[in-house]
């Protein structure tokens, strides 16, 4: 006779690993990409907050080892040059270097900006930047760096797709585990009983 007691759990078992398996196949990606989303949002914050207009002088708040490029219009980039502007007042002493316009190009007030300096912070604190010498235009940008500024998307999706993956090996061990699962048997007919009469 075949033991039936530990089917109810077998079944149980099997359907919750399906299940959830099916939600972390499903939800995996998208719970990475939504964390990741949300990830961006600081070094979004710290980027905007290191963009200023340096009218004559701008004030900025930059971590140890962060950089920040000095930016004018590409037209009137012959009419500047990085020595035109200084750092009156920073944790430590620090200049402005040179920097190639092909370091770093954007867009501001309609017109094409390109990067001819670079400041480079020694020490965590506030850095004021003056451009008097000149009266070209100038802004100040943040690098773009595709790997620091996606990095933390990539990785939390990363994160969901491991997850999804996990999801699915779930999923096949409990439509494994169900299929495995023995059947109850048929009871057995009860045989009818003969009511032909018994001759004499």
């Amino acid at each position: 006779m075949t033991d039936t007691s530990t089917r109810p759990h077998s079944h149980t078992r099997a359907i919750i690993l399906t299940v959830v398996g099916g939600l972390l196949v499903l939800g995996g990606p998208m719970l990475g990409g939504l964390l990741g989303s949300f990830a961006l949002i600081p070094g979004a914050f710290n980027s905007v907050q290191q963009v200023a207009r340096v009218d004559p002088t701008a004030t900025i708040t930059l971590e140890a080892g962060e950089r920040v490029y000095l930016l004018a219009p590409a037209t009137r980039l012959g009419e500047i040059d990085h020595s035109d502007c200084v750092i009156e007042s920073a944790p430590q002493s620090t200049e402005v270097e040179f920097a190639a316009a092909s370091r770093l190009n954007t867009r501001a007030d309609g017109l094409h900006y390109e990067s001819f300096g670079i400041v480079t912070a020694r020490q965590a604190g506030a850095y004021t930047i003056n451009c008097a010498a000149t009266e070209v235009p100038v802004v100040t940008a943040p690098p773009f760096e595709l790997a620091t500024f996606f990095g933390p998307l990539l990785w939390t999706t990363v994160g969901g797709l491991v997850l999804a993956a996990g999801g699915v090996v779930m999923v096949i061990i409990g439509i494994v585990r169900f299929s495995r699962t023995p059947q109850r048997a048929p009871s057995p007919r009860p045989q009818e009983s003969s009511s032909e009469p018994v001759a004499d």
